[in-house]
């Protein structure tokens, strides 16, 4: 791998080929999943933009994931339905994330497998992006961090250890699937806007301190009778930055409604 410094959005991924005494534990971890976008030694086919793309009906994938996500629950039902045993939220958690784990790895290896039969798009245009040098420790630190959380949260607000998979409430589940995916949306949502609005803010800042803070004070007199030169070297009146008016204001309504769907939610779900 290259000595120089990446910057932090690098997407440049050189590790795969590096010698392996430049590794780390997230370097060999990601290798013995086989967790790759992509098989080196194996051709990618590329197609232009005007060849037709093959077609896969919804039901396909809703059928994949019913069927690998229904696994862990028989795997639970038949344990405490032969043992006469429950499992503790310790145990639970770990079983439904080493679960859930192991089918987002099976999914890279057919996407992979997918991608080296049909190719991806824009192939024409660039090759698949692989994991970036850069970004190898944080994909690692994802699994435990995305799938962890959501783990964690769900054993905590939903599990009765008592309670077998056969004996949920399953009328209730088709509508809380859908509340979750709104929350989980909505989250999301709130987290892109407020590292946009981060990001906003930190180029408004440097913006304004260079352009208006920065700008030395000059006489009345100089003001009103300015050099001919000096207005001929300056930029245009465009390509002077303005302060944005309306982004913070649509940040603040954004979070506030978001938070006041979930709080309605939230006092909703607790009524007695």
């Amino acid at each position: 791998m290259d000595s120089k410094p990446l910057s932090k959005d690098s997407m440049q991924s050189t590790w795969r080929t590096a010698p392996r005494s430049e590794w780390n534990i997230s370097h060999y971890l990601l290798d013995a999943l086989n967790a790759h976008p992509i098989d080196l030694n194996k051709a990618i086919p590329v197609h232009s933009k005007d060849e037709k793309i093959p077609y896969m009906p919804q039901w396909y994938l809703q059928r994949w994931v019913l069927f690998y996500s229904a696994l862990p629950l028989l795997l639970h039902e038949a344990y405490m339905a032969y043992t006469g045993r429950t499992i503790g939220p310790i145990t639970a958690f770990n079983f439904y994330f080493i679960a859930f784990n192991a089918t987002v790895i099976y999914q890279v290896h057919i996407l992979r497998r997918l991608g080296h039969k049909y190719g991806f798009l824009d192939g024409d245009k660039h090759a698949r992006d692989g994991v970036p040098d850069v970004g190898v420790a944080k994909i690692v630190a994802s699994l435990y961090k995305t799938t962890g959380s959501r783990m964690i949260l769900s054993i905590l607000l939903s599990y009765n250890k008592t309670q077998r998979p056969s004996q949920m409430s399953w009328i209730w589940l088709p509508l809380e699937i859908g509340v979750y995916g709104i929350v989980l949306d909505f989250w999301f949502y709130w987290y892109h806007r407020l590292m946009a609005k981060n990001s906003t803010d930190s180029i408004i800042k440097t913006c304004g301190t260079t352009t208006y803070e920065s700008t030395p004070k000059r006489p009345l007199a100089e003001t009103a009778a300015p050099d001919p030169k000096r207005l001929a070297q300056s930029p245009a009146p465009s390509a002077i930055p303005s302060p944005p008016s309306h982004r913070t204001t649509t940040w603040v309504s954004s979070t506030t409604d978001v938070s006041r769907l979930i709080g309605g939610f939230l006092s909703h779900i607790n009524k007695p």
